[in-house]
């Protein structure tokens, strides 16, 4: 489940990034890099919150 949330959040994250930049003329090269920048960076955030909020589980 933890695997499924990261995931939906990387993609929507994606999708508004995507859409924004798109709109914005950007430059394909750089709406790629910034995509994917942000896909990563939400990926492991998510996991990284995950941990923390099972460390102060009791």
């Amino acid at each position: 489940m933890k695997e499924l949330t990261a995931v939906a959040l990387m993609l929507s994250v994606a999708f508004i990034t995507t859409t924004v930049l798109a709109f914005a003329n950007v430059y394909f090269t750089t709406l790629l890099f910034w995509v994917l920048v942000t896909q990563f960076s939400m990926y492991f955030a998510t996991h990284w919150v995950f941990r923390q909020l099972k460390k102060t589980d009791c």
